[in-house]
């Protein structure tokens, strides 16, 4: 609808619309809404592209870049026509800042950017161009025309360093470096020459070596160090391979003699000017000064390596690139469009809906629109001239109610009568609708327990709470008249009928007297109408006993420790009784405990609360207990007073969050160790029950919490998000009712050991239980139902949805073992669109799904389990015991069995399909075996092959990682499901099928066992590891240099914090990392070793160049080695540390090296994991160079030499 007010709320009275017609006017363009002195202007400033609203909205939303223009945030919603303007022909112009153009003259081979196309999903290419003017920033969505141009390379000039300009003479003859060949798959050599200037640094691009005396030449695609040391000379050979690399090494040496002073040329291909590359998008210009990426308009991620090819088979090192603008569209053209959600966003982001709504086809729906309304062509709007006389005067129902009046200013939501086809026949695009409230059935009076009516008399105010998800539905009266023996209550004004004991036991709502003979008034501050007054129960252990007061206009806001009625720092108060009192119209908090134990809160009131309400404040206060409290109409503090709250505090507040998770609570419980009897939460902005347990208070034991309810809350209902609660001993949450909430019924968000015995989740939004990233959860006899006659459909539900993702905690840090998924037993499931989902919305996390466990569960819908992870189809490892199906509702057969991802079937027997994505293996007997092996911030790409000793059955394992590979300090994870046998493990990569391969380390988890008794064991699985003398064991250490080609730090992580990639900030001007806090932070550069290559005796050189570049300058930073060994008994990694001995420094410049020597003992021969790292003190670094080289193998390898 046109923009407006936001009006969040709605009603649930019945409307009527009736449509008034559509008036056809000129299109005026909207002014700036601070400056009306500025319109609209809509040109555009490149590609248009499906946004994310479309997700939001469920309909194809499309965004477009636009050239600044005049702030206007509203839309309009109604269907309109885009002309394009074809703008006058502009040549295309470089990025210039000071006076100093972007100039891209190709450096090395261009190749693909594995890094930003695992982030972007669509292929990245990267040039490394010769030093330019540093520009990281790069162009909008636009399709440009790269083309080659043929530069005519300049002299060669030796480098220099430290004023000494090198020389090349040859010292001896070249040889190949099969260390470097083997880790950069590439054929290097080396050369000894004379003595020269240290150069450590090389080129990126061709050279040629020529003799002076015979014109013999060698090409080199590229040096790696000029003068190592000032004795040797690394480089690539060009047009040789690894497998003829010592070919290549012979055929220098023919053409060059020992002891020739060798002339050194650039070398330019001829013959490749004129070609051309289109893309899409430029990502940086020139990212330090150096590297240039962009978006090829060939965007499939799994054709990139190809796409790569074909953009060097026709931009050669050496060439300067150009960019153009390729020929646009002709104008003129028109779009038809249905409605505007920003005309201008930030003043440059144009929001709008096609006609063309599909979200399924949006990408190629703003694909079609770009190709029509290139960059920098205007936008003309007009209305549409449609005749809409025939609906004028068409009436439609929506009789109960309206969800939101004007959500976010433009979209109303109601229940209609008539499906959306038939209203938006009655009511096109562009109608003015007149609002008419329907007769709704309205109650006079009502009828409560005759004990009740004797207490409330005539005159007393009562609050009947929301019958609806939303809390303003709740309705507060006046009482004319009551009758003590019937129990019939007259009011003032007559309510909507809400839903009552006689409609259902479980879904009646609530009804509370709101006066009592002692009142606490307040008056406002006359500056404030925010500080009201305040009660405080200061540092006493003596009980107090409050009952039968009301407290009105109480709590000052933003000012801490100022609540209607607070127990202060009072130590154990087990005598003090807070007991059938009213807090209404609270300006902060309503009752709050802190730092005192053991009171006890009965049987009170809250209404009209701002901020948390039920408040345990510091998360120290123990044995507190709350019975049959209620709390209704719970509202959000405004965010800048929770934010004067929290600098008294010192810590965030969260009353007044607003990143739309989390906000004001009905019960805001920061320590589980108190006591929660039969209260009722009946809603407020956010959540109902909120466990925020920060720190140690996270593993805390639940005091109890037994028949507790919660309805129409704004966001959660029952939540443990953030920072989520795994207590050490089991929580038994008993009985809770959780029906009619907005959002969620429950939110188990990094969580553990929580038990639902019983209880009732009804109507809620979209999912009754949510889990995220945790383990050992049980619903044990819980009913969900989805949809009841008592609430308005709200679309489709999900009962229990089950995000596959681990906690790190459980698997990749706890190697116990003990670990189950959720246990799913005794349950029923009614009117769901899907019972159990399996979803994974954090997609930044990879699997390691955890074994789960279903018993007795029954459905009114067919399909009970769905598994097909439709978002992510990397996560394929599910395991679903199915205990027992008594019923012979959630198996074919009715048996008891394992439901599990296909990939998991070559090893299992007895399997048939189930529901599309799974299998039910009947009979079967299943471990879950989570293999922690290797590090994500390896670019190795290994699989784990399992094989059945028995008859050579094989299974193939994919890599699972959480988070992204940049930098990971994680290990990664291979996950099996297999039955009881005898197999083998080994690793290897798909290029290289066969050769046994080693990914670091590699440890066995074995979790949860299965309720069969026949199940896989410890002794069941033998890994088969490669020999420890295998040539890449003679260096330890991955890419020392810092110049991977995908994000140029692979292989390396830091302890905590992150690093810092340079690619020209390392040793003349080669690339590296730095510490982006302080080394003694944990912040150290660190690196898996593969423990496969180490065994006692082995005798290795360590070396690594640093300059700090802040903090201490006078500490010394050191190499230092971590060791750890799998305790099969205990079930963890044993940590050691070795220390190597240093023997060496050399200072270059503002580069110093240190080099140590060290002997790997029996420890470090017998660890399953190693790890390199860099430790220092208050002091941040840069390192390059680092080596980890053996000299000497050990007693094994000089016994089998002898």
């Amino acid at each position: 609808m046109s923009t407006g007010a936001h009006i969040g709320a709605g009603t649930s009275l019945g409307i009527q619309f009736e449509n008034l017609g559509q008036p056809v006017t000129p299109f005026e363009y909207p002014v700036d809404q601070n400056d009306p002195s500025k319109t609209l202007q809509l040109t555009l400033n490149g590609g248009c592209s499906r946004a994310g609203h479309t997700d939001h909205f469920g309909k194809c939303t499309v965004y477009c870049p636009l050239q600044s223009t005049a702030l206007v945030k509203h839309g309009h919603g109604v269907p309109m026509t885009f002309t394009s303007v074809k703008p006058p022909p502009m040549p295309f112009k470089m990025p210039v800042r000071n006076g100093v153009e972007v100039n891209l003259k190709i450096a090395s081979t261009c190749g693909h950017s594995q890094g930003h196309t695992d982030a972007w999903g669509r292929c990245v290419l990267s040039c490394k161009v010769d030093p330019t003017l540093n520009y990281g920033r790069g162009s909008a969505w636009s399709k440009m025309k790269l083309t080659s141009r043929y530069v005519a390379p300049a002299p060669f000039v030796f480098p220099v360093n430290n004023g000494q300009q090198m020389s090349l003479t040859t010292r001896s003859r070249t040889a190949v470096s099969w260390g470097h060949t083997r880790h950069r798959k590439r054929c290097v050599l080396y050369l000894p020459i004379v003595r020269t200037a240290t150069i450590r640094w090389g080129i990126g691009s061709p050279v040629v070596f020529t003799s002076p005396t015979t014109g013999n030449s060698f090409k080199a695609s590229r040096v790696m160090h000029w003068a190592w040391g000032g004795a040797n000379m690394f480089y690539y050979a060009e047009d040789y391979t690894v497998a003829n690399c010592q070919q290549a090494a012979d055929d220098f040496n023919s053409a060059i003699s020992v002891g020739e002073s060798l002339e050194v040329s650039h070398h330019v291909d001829e013959g490749y000017g004129g070609n051309s590359f289109e893309i899409d998008k430029v990502m940086h210009w020139a990212h330090a000064r150096k590297w240039f990426f962009f978006f090829p308009s060939e965007s499939d991620p799994t054709t990139c390596a190809a796409t790569s090819e074909d953009f060097n088979s026709k931009f050669k090192v050496g060439y300067n690139i150009d960019v153009s603008d390729p020929p646009g569209p002709p104008g003129g053209e028109t779009f038809e469009v249905d409605g505007v959600h920003h005309w201008a966003w930030k003043r440059k982001g144009l929001f709008f809906f096609p006609l063309e709504s599909d979200p399924a086809t949006c990408s190629q729906t703003a694909s079609d629109f770009s190709s029509k309304f290139a960059k920098n062509y205007g936008i003309e709007v007009s209305y549409p001239t449609k005749d809409t006389s025939s609906s004028v005067g068409q009436v439609a129902l929506a009789s109960k109610g309206i969800h939101h009046w004007s959500w976010r200013t433009s979209h109303m939501f109601l229940f209609s009568d008539d499906t959306a086809s038939d209203f938006n026949s009655k009511f096109p695009p562009g109608s003015r609708i007149k609002l008419s409230y329907l007769d709704s059935f309205e109650v006079n009076d009502i009828q409560v327990t005759p004990a009740a009516a004797r207490c409330w008399k005539p005159g007393t105010e009562i609050l009947l709470t929301s019958h609806t998800r939303s809390y303003h539905d709740q309705q507060v009266r006046t009482i004319v008249s009551s009758d003590a023996n019937t129990g019939t209550i007259a009011l003032d004004e007559p309510i909507t009928k809400p839903v009552s004991l006689a409609d259902h036991s479980d879904f009646a709502i609530e009804v509370a007297s709101l006066n009592r003979r002692i009142v606490f008034d307040a008056e406002s501050d006359a500056t404030d109408d925010a500080i009201g007054g305040h009660v405080v129960i200061h540092h006493t252990s003596v009980g107090q006993h409050i009952e039968g007061v009301e407290i009105r206009n109480f709590g000052q806001q933003g000012r801490l420790g100022k609540y209607p009625i607070h127990f202060h720092m009072s130590s154990d108060s087990p005598d003090s009784l807070v007991k059938k009192n009213v807090v209404r119209n609270s300006n902060q908090r309503g009752y709050v405990v802190h730092l005192t134990n053991n009171v006890t809160f009965e049987e009170n009131v809250a209404f009209d609360i701002t901020g948390h309400c039920y408040f345990i404040e510091d998360g120290a206060e123990t044995g507190n207990v709350f019975r049959r409290n209620l709390g209704s109409g719970i509202k959000m503090m405004p965010a800048e007073r929770a934010i004067q709250l929290g600098e008294s505090s010192g810590r965030t507040e969260t009353d007044g969050d607003s990143n739309g998770f989390n906000g004001a609570s009905v019960f805001w419980i920061s320590n589980p160790s108190n006591y929660f009897y039969g209260n009722v939460a009946a809603g407020g902005d956010k959540n109902g029950y909120w466990f925020e347990t920060h720190g140690l208070r996270r593993e805390m034991s639940l005091g109890a919490f037994e028949d507790n309810e919660v309805h129409s809350s704004g966001r959660f209902a029952f939540s443990t998000y953030s920072p989520g609660w795994r207590p050490v001993e089991t929580a038994y949450i008993r009985n809770l009712k959780v029906y009619r909430n907005r959002v969620w019924g429950a939110f188990l968000h990094v969580t553990t050991n929580i038990y639902f015995d019983g209880g009732l989740f009804a109507d809620n939004g979209g999912k009754d239980a949510m889990i995220s990233r945790a383990d050992n959860l049980v619903f044990d006899g819980t009913t969900f139902i989805g949809q009841s006659p008592f609430a308005n459909d709200n679309g489709n539900k999900v009962g229990i949805h089950f995000d596959p993702v681990r906690l790190k905690e459980t698997v990749l840090w706890e190697h116990k073992g003990y670990w189950k998924g959720t246990t799913v037993k005794n349950v029923r499931f009614y009117n769901h669109s899907q019972p159990m989902q399996f979803f994974s919305h954090q997609s930044f996390v990879k699997a390691y799904n955890a074994p789960h466990y279903i018993e007795n569960v029954w459905s009114d819908t067919p399909a009970m389990i769905e598994g097909c992870m439709s978002n992510d189809p990397t996560i394929d490892d599910l395991q679903i015991e199915i205990v027992a199906d008594d019923n012979g509702d959630v198996t074919p057969t009715g048996k008891a069995g394992f439901l599990v991802s296909p990939k998991f079937t070559p090893m299992i027997s007895n399997c048939q399909g189930y529901n599309g994505c799974l299998q039910f293996c009947e009979g079967a007997c299943l471990r879950t075996v989570t293999v922690i092996a290797g590090n994500a911030a390896f670019d190795d790409d290994l699989n784990m092959v399992v094989t059945r000793k028995s008859d050579g059955q094989t299974l193939l394992i994919g890599k699972d990682q959480r988070g992204e590979r940049k930098h990971n300090r994680f290990s990664a994870a291979y996950t099996v499901a297999l039955p009881k046998d005898d197999y083998t493990i080994h690793f290897e990569s798909p290029s290289s099928p066969g050769t046994l391969q080693w990914p670091k380390h590699a440890v066995p988890v074995f979790e949860a066992a299965p309720s069969c008794a026949n199940h896989l064991i410890d002794s069941d699985l033998v890994f088969s590891k490669p020999e420890s003398r295998r040539p890449e064991c003679d260096e330890l250490i991955y890419n020392g240099d810092f110049e991977g080609s995908s994000w140029g730090s692979e292989g390396w992580h830091s302890f905590h914090h992150s690093l810092q990639h340079s690619p020209d900030g390392g040793v003349g001007g080669s690339g590296a990392v730095a510490t982006i806090v302080n080394l003694s932070q944990s912040n150290k550069p660190a690196q898996f070793l593969d423990a496969s290559c180490v065994e006692a005796g082995n005798e290795y050189e360590i070396a690594f160049s640093y300059k700090i570049v802040g903090g201490d300058f006078s500490s010394v930073p050191r190499a230092k080695i971590e060791t750890k060994e799998w305790d099969a008994t205990g079930k963890n990694l044993a940590r050691g540390r070795a220390h190597p001995t240093g023997t060496s420094t050399s200072v270059d410049g503002e580069w110093t090296t240190l080099k140590y020597q060290w002997t790997a003992d029996n420890t470090a021969g017998k660890a399953d994991q190693l790890r390199f790292y860099i430790d220092g003190g208050a002091q941040k670094i840069m390192v390059d160079n680092v080596l980890f080289t053996k000299t000497r193998g050990g007693r094994r390898e000089r016994r089998r030499l002898r």
